[in-house]
């Protein structure tokens, strides 16, 4: 069971709060800060950022700001949006742990190995 007021929740509460929100005014915000409509927002567009929020613990639109870009925005401001998201997937990579775990020995022929790495 998770917490109503857990990752998880916040994770699929965001979802749908970000389709919303740029659907809400036909776009014109998200034309007005990227320069684009097109941007392919998605179920699984807004999901990918959400969940790269989740695992840093910041909220990032890392999905977003990597496509959603026209082109004279993109070579107006091309430096700055690389700059961002190397700082927006530096951070994530920082927040994910690994660990290796040993499996049961009934898992072990499943997942072809006794012991996998666990992120």
């Amino acid at each position: 069971n998770s917490s109503p007021a857990g990752p998880a929740a916040w994770l699929l509460a965001e979802v749908v709060d970000r389709l919303l929100r740029f659907m809400d005014d036909d776009y014109l915000t998200v034309m007005k800060k990227l320069g684009t409509r097109d941007c392919n927002i998605v179920d699984q567009d807004a999901l990918s950022d959400a969940l790269s929020s989740v695992k840093s613990g910041k909220v990032l639109f890392l999905h977003t700001l990597e496509t959603c870009v026209d082109e004279e925005h993109r070579k107006a401001h091309g430096n700055e949006i690389k700059s961002a998201v190397a700082a927006a997937e530096a951070l994530v990579q920082d927040s994910v742990k690994s660990s290796e775990v040993q499996l049961p020995q009934w898992m072990a022929p499943v997942a072809g190995a006794s012991k996998v790495t666990m992120r």
